[in-house]
Formats: structure tokens, C-alpha cells, sequence
């Protein structure tokens, strides 16, 4: 299977379920040079990777050697380790292979939906190799501008965007997760297919115009944040992987969108009247 996100053309082997097929129909293409190619398969039983230990956090374990990346999870079942999922990535994470064993007698995910996500992840760290960043956003195109609304999870931003969409002609591009990555020397606004809980996602893109952190409140406020307060807000919201290099490649790019992108803290309530002060950016 073919497809396209954010002008990288990716070639995937061991995806072919409903689910998949949904949330890329928009994104899918003809064959083509892949710039990213991935395979995934199930297996009733999934050799302990090798590499030198990086770090662990819980079920998940990153590794590394000479030539790989590894990342595998692991769970206890009778007092014995079993690898439930494991990503072996080249150096720049454009050959990925990934395994995965059905945990759904366990109590775990579904396995079209770990398969599903699974490739969000490959993606998430394969485009910081070519100058993009995944961030966690609702974000919208408006009057040929992108907007992302940013925060953390549960705060409101879907509530948002849909107000916007309630209120003004508004196009969603990505409800959680957009790529944002620079075109003809202009950071843009992409969607992609993996948008959290929600469908909420197109394959179009949008110049990145404001970035607005948004935060709960029982007025509606909105003010420009100085460079320091849009650091501290903007690192919360993005994935901040393990491995050295390429944590130092999100903070260099997490630079250029601090540079090159206007940013707001929008205190406000569940109301119109809060899209129609947002909306007031354009």
C-alpha cells in the first residue's frame, strides 16, 4: 500500500485492515519511490531485540547499536517477560520493521488499532530527520492560514476548533496530531492520518500563521506570550524521545516554530465568543 502525508511518500507491507484502510483512503496514492517504507507483521512469539540499553520507562524499552534504532515493549504473563511489540529502524528511521503479538486475550488494544499506531510512531520520529516535528495540536485552515490550538489533553481543543467550525468557513486539518514542516521556506501545517480519538483529519496542508496554547478559564483572554513562556508551553507538547540526537532535533526545530511563529494563550470558556476572539488573529 501506497500514501502520502505531508509531501513524504510512504510505502507500508502488513497494514491492510479496515481500520487502516479508513484512516488513510484520503492519504493513499499510486506506487511510487517511497522516502519511508515500513512492514509489520504478528507473531505468536517476538525474539528479545538486541542493542545497548538507552533507557525503560515501565513496558517500554528503547535500545541502539552501530546501525539500528530498537524500541520494543514488554509485559509479565506467569512470572516469564514476553515481547508484545518491538520497531527496528535503520539510521534515519526510513527502513522499519515492526512486530507485534495479539494482546486482546489479556485485556489489551485491539491488534488493528496497535498496528495503526504503530506506523504513527514510525512516522513521528522519522520525519525528524527531514526537518519537521509531530505536534500535539487541533489545528484548522482559515482564510488560507494554519492555526494550531494547543494544550494538553482534555483542556479543550477539539471543543474549540469545533466552535470555529460552528461559527466561520473552516477547514480541519488534524485534530490531535499534524505534522509541521517547512515548504518552499515556509513552516506549514500538515495533516496526517493519525488524529487521536477522532477521524478528525485532512490530507491538506496550511501555512503554520499562530500558534495558540490554550487554558481554561472563566473570562476569555487572549495574550501574546514572550519567547520564554512559549518554550516552556510549546516542549509540554511535544513527544521528546530518548535518544540524544534526535531530542536535539526537536529542540532545534522546536527553535524555528518559536522563531518564525506567532504565539497567543487564549484563557477562555466553552463559548462562541471565545472562537470569535481567536478567530480576531486573522
Amino acid at each position: 500500500i501506497y500514501f502520502n502525508v505531508a509531501d513524504f511518500n510512504i510505502a507500508v507491507s502488513g497494514f491492510d485492515t479496515p481500520l487502516f484502510q479508513k484512516r488513510t483512503e484520503e492519504y493513499q496514492c499510486a506506487p511510487i519511490k517511497a522516502d519511508l517504507t515500513v512492514s509489520c507483521e504478528f507473531l505468536d512469539e517476538i525474539p528479545f531485540p538486541k542493542g545497548n540499553p538507552v533507557a525503560s520507562a515501565g513496558e517500554r524499552h528503547w535500545l541502539k547499536n552501530e546501525t539500528e534504532y530498537v524500541i520494543y515493549d514488554s509485559i509479565f504473563v506467569d512470572g516469564k517477560e514476553v515481547v508484545i511489540a518491538s520497531i527496528i529502524a535503520n539510521h534515519n528511521w526510513s527502513e522499519v520493521r515492526g512486530y507485534l503479538k495479539n494482546v486482546e486475550q489479556w485485556g489489551g488494544p485491539a491488534s488493528d488499532l496497535r498496528n495503526f499506531n504503530l506506523l504513527g510512531e514510525v512516522f513521528r520520529w522519522f520525519i525528524l530527520f527531514h526537518d519537521g516535528i509531530i505536534l500535539h495540536s487541533s489545528c484548522i485552515k482559515c482564510k488560507g492560514k494554519g492555526i494550531a490550538f494547543s494544550a494538553p489533553s482534555g483542556t479543550g481543543k477539539s471543543t474549540h476548533t469545533g466552535l470555529w467550525r460552528q461559527c466561520f468557513e473552516t477547514e480541519m486539518i488534524n485534530d490531535d496530531s499534524p505534522a509541521v514542516r517547512t515548504k518552499n521556506g515556509i513552516l506549514h501545517l500538515f495533516g496526517t492520518p493519525w488524529s487521536g480519538k477522532t477521524d478528525i483529519n485532512h490530507n491538506i496542508h496550511a501555512p503554520f500563521s499562530f500558534l495558540v496554547f490554550l487554558e481554561q478559564g472563566k473570562e476569555n483572554k487572549l495574550t501574546k506570550l514572550s519567547t520564554a513562556q512559549v518554550n516552556f508551553l510549546l516542549l509540554r507538547e511535544l513527544a521528546r524521545p530518548v535518544y540524544p540526537e534526535l531530542s536535539s532535533m526537536t529542540l532545534d526545530f522546536m527553535g524555528k516554530i518559536i522563531e518564525n511563529v506567532p504565539a497567543y494563550l487564549l484563557q477562555c470558556t466553552i463559548s462562541e465568543e471565545a472562537a470569535k476572539l481567536s478567530y480576531s488573529l486573522l
